[in-house]
Formats: structure tokens, C-alpha cells, sequence
């Protein structure tokens, strides 16, 4: 009996000491982190490639996002038929307010659920939220010793997410749309202005690929003209009609 209670009291010791790490300690960690890079980054170029798989055919568009400080402009640029311009759409914040450029529609402002959509890319990146999250456990993901971390708000989009022990960067992520559930895989990590960042996002549903971001270059603190981000000066140059000359009938 002495042995079996000596033993009981020897895994409860293994199994404090394994998570004696709180979720203020794993907060802290992504602060010191982060947040000091951040506050080094004035401006940010990215420029990526989202990939849509469908089943007899993928659909790829090009993104150019540009951040200065709290404005950013993101430019998603759809193609077209072989040799002709791709349809550029614009989503700008300002600073104040949410804007959309379209080719054939021009320039709306966002209110209400539309500019909701992009609420995303105007509040930053994800360790800002790190405050609302709580730990609640360890797993290995594709090799990666994580800890979990899970939303408090039960209406927050991303549920769950795996950060890697060592470098403190996504490894997986569970998030909730429209009660589907999407889980989301990070890879082919590198290392930005001191901390490392995943370049690759494969997105799946009912573990099957659905969409790709694959990012291809980020320039950090570059000079970026103010006038990129003047809702006054947000307006397309392309000729809708030479866009789709030859593509549609004569009458």
C-alpha cells in the first residue's frame, strides 16, 4: 500500500513539474518577444500568393499588403485570360476609416458588416490577442513541442492555437467560420526583423486542403509615401474596357 501512494505522489510531482509553466509565464514570453520587434517595425511590404484548391482547377491571387504604422493597404490582384492585366481590387484603412476600390464599381467606403470582413488586418498580428488566450496544455505537432493556447471568449474566430516551445511562432491553428471549423498549418519558417514567422499557410476543412498563402517577400521599415494610404487619392488608373478587350462579343 505505502509503495502504491509513494508511487501516486511520485507522478503527481512529474506531472506539476511538466506544466509548471502558467499561461502568465507563456504571455510574457510572447511579449518579451514580440513586442519588442514590433515596436522596431515602422513599416512593413509583404507580398503573397493565396491559392484556392478546387478540384479540376486551382484559383491563385496575388496580394500586396503595405502597413505604415496603424494604416495599411492591402492590393489583391485576380487574373485574367493569358497576356491580359489582372482586376486589381484596393482595401485601404486610413487611419479612420475602411475603403474598397474596384475596378468596374470605384471607390466605396466600408461601414457596419463590410468592413468587419477586414477588421483582421487592421488590428494587427496575433500576439496581440496573446492577453486573451490561456494555456491549457502541451502536444508535439509535426515534430514541434507546442504549448496550447485557447481563446476565453467563446466568440472569438480562432479557437485554439499550437505554439512552438523553442521559437514561440504558430505551429497550427483551430478556427471557427460560420460554425464550420478550419484548422490551419504553418511551415516553411523564417526569421524576420529577430523573430521567426511562418511563410506558409495550408488551410483545411474535414482534412482536406482548401486554400494556400504561400508569403514571397517581406521588406521591413522601407519608405512607404503617405499618399498610399490618402483615401483622397485612392483611385484606379485601369481602363476597364482595354481590361477586357477581345474577351467579350461585339455587338
Amino acid at each position: 500500500m505505502k509503495k502504491i501512494t509513494v508511487g501516486i505522489i511520485l507522478a503527481a510531482l512529474i506531472f506539476s513539474f511538466a506544466h509548471a509553466e502558467t499561461t502568465d509565464d507563456i504571455i510574457k514570453k510572447i511579449n518579451a518577444q514580440y513586442k519588442g520587434a514590433e515596436k522596431n517595425i515602422k513599416t512593413m511590404e509583404m507580398e503573397q500568393t493565396i491559392t484556392v484548391v478546387q478540384d479540376k482547377e486551382n484559383f491563385v491571387t496575388k496580394s500586396k499588403m503595405q502597413r505604415k504604422n496603424d494604416k495599411f493597404r492591402m492590393e489583391m490582384t485576380i487574373p485574367l485570360e493569358e497576356g491580359q492585366e489582372g482586376m486589381t481590387t484596393t482595401i485601404l484603412f486610413d487611419g479612420k476609416d475602411m475603403w474598397t476600390l474596384l475596378p468596374m464599381v470605384g471607390k466605396q467606403k466600408l461601414s457596419g458588416k463590410d468592413a468587419e470582413k477586414y477588421e483582421n488586418e487592421k488590428e494587427g498580428q496575433w500576439w496581440e490577442d496573446a492577453d486573451k488566450m490561456e494555456y491549457v496544455g502541451d502536444e508535439k505537432v509535426n515534430g514541434e513541442d507546442c504549448y496550447i493556447l485557447v481563446k476565453k471568449e467563446d466568440k472569438s474566430e480562432v479557437t485554439r492555437m499550437w505554439l512552438s516551445k523553442s521559437g514561440l511562432y504558430p505551429v497550427k491553428s483551430e478556427t471557427t467560420v460560420d460554425k464550420d471549423k478550419l484548422i490551419t498549418i504553418y511551415s516553411d519558417v523564417k526569421t524576420v526583423e529577430g523573430y521567426k514567422m511562418p511563410y506558409k499557410y495550408s488551410i483545411y476543412e474535414k482534412d482536406k486542403l482548401i486554400s494556400e498563402v504561400q508569403i514571397k517577400s517581406i521588406k521591413i521599415n522601407i519608405d512607404l509615401s503617405d499618399d498610399l494610404f490618402d483615401s483622397e487619392k485612392l483611385k484606379s488608373d485601369v481602363n476597364v474596357q482595354d481590361m477586357f478587350k477581345g474577351l467579350m462579343p461585339k455587338f
